[in-house]
């Protein structure tokens, strides 16, 4: 805005209006003045240290708003300024506000009958200046939405009490799972846990921060399966989709059996010792799988303060039949079926891979 106004405000500065030939018509040279303010130095407004960020908000305080206002005003003023000098250089004994009325035109000047319905502009009186063009929207009978503009909202609601029913949730369990006699032993213990802020308490609150979000897009994938499979003519072809989502909430239901103790998870594949409940409660557990919804980006968030509501959404796509540039074009279902061979040249090659390690012993 300042780049603006001080351009506006330079004496050399060319007159920015002038007037077709006809004199019926107003023009502006927005070329120039953008050129001229792109070619000048404006200072980073996000300051120096921001150098990295590419985008910011702005908030239009009550010390800023003002300063805006007053800008736009002075804008407005220079620009009424230069088309009155204009309206003079000419020899135009006219008003601003008179000059600007003569090149509109009135609507009942323009009115006419059709013996058509639409969009026809029946003008009464033809204008050699006035131009019209058709608009239409073209359809493509092939065009099939069901995979398209899918999104994925998951809303996060009490966010302000979770401490207290945390809280709640450990002393239900106490109560439930131990006599009376040592419920008030560990009710005191867990007093203890909730003013200490580096208690095991304060470190499940952080797993939830830090964890459920990545769970609950996992569990939104499949939801996404079954929301497609409703989509689905009932077709002999849908069972091997519902036979997909069947196996996956097996999955979820095996690692999530409280009665089996984190040691019935350990397994050894190919020299590497991994644990099961860890690997497929991850976000990324079914990346490899050869059909699978994937987030393909983080669109927003929004947080309701006053209900302690917090809202993520994320773009979703499902990934299918594309190809793998990277492997010659081979396709991404058959790419990922030689992934999970374990005989295949692909396989072999994946699990030898340092980085593929390094995938397995990473921590959540």
């Amino acid at each position: 805005m300042t780049k603006i106004l001080k351009f506006l405000q330079n004496n050399d500065t060319k007159n920015p209006f002038s007037r077709s030939k006809d004199g019926n018509r107003l023009l502006i040279d927005i070329d120039e003045i953008a050129f001229q303010v792109a070619s000048s130095t404006i200072q980073n407004p996000l300051g120096i240290s921001a150098s990295s960020a590419k985008s910011a908000s702005v908030n239009l305080s009550r010390g800023v708003k003002p300063f805006f206002i007053n800008q736009v005003q002075q804008i407005r003023d220079c620009l009424k300024k230069h088309l009155a000098s204009l309206l003079t250089q000419e020899g135009q004994d006219i008003s601003l506000e008179d000059y600007v009325n003569s090149l509109a035109t009135e609507l009942k000047q323009l009115t006419g009958e059709s013996k058509t319905l639409g969009f026809t502009y029946p003008f009464g009186n033809p204008n050699e200046g006035l131009q019209k063009q058709r608009l239409s929207v073209q359809q493509n009978a092939n065009n099939n939405c069901l995979l398209k503009f899918h999104k994925l909202t998951i809303t996060v609601e009490n966010t302000s009490k979770f401490d207290e029913a945390l809280k709640a949730s450990l002393r239900n369990f106490i109560n439930l799972k131990f006599s009376s006699n040592q419920q008030e032993d560990f009710n005191d213990i867990l007093d203890d846990l909730v003013k200490d802020l580096k208690s095991d308490f304060y470190i499940i609150k952080h797993l939830m921060d830090t964890e459920a979000l990545g769970k609950l897009q996992r569990e939104g994938r499949v939801k996404y399966l079954e929301f497609l499979l409703e989509q689905l003519d009932k077709s002999r072809d849908a069972i091997y989709l519902k036979d997909l989502i069947r196996r996956l909430k097996l999955i979820e239901e095996y690692i999530s059996d409280v009665e089996k103790e984190d040691g019935h998870y350990e397994v050894n594949y190919a020299g590497i010792s991994v644990n099961y409940k860890e690997i497929f409660s991850r976000a990324d557990a079914f990346d490899m799988l050869p059909i699978i919804p994937l987030i393909v980006g983080y669109l927003g968030e929004t947080t309701d303060e006053d209900s302690g509501k917090l809202q993520f959404i994320f773009g979703l796509k499902l990934k299918l039949g594309g190809k793998v540039q990277s492997q010659g074009g081979e396709t991404v279902f058959d790419y990922y079926l030689n992934l999970l061979d374990s005989n295949s040249t692909e396989h072999k090659e994946s699990i030898s891979d340092s980085s593929f390690k390094k995938f397995l012993d990473k921590k959540y």
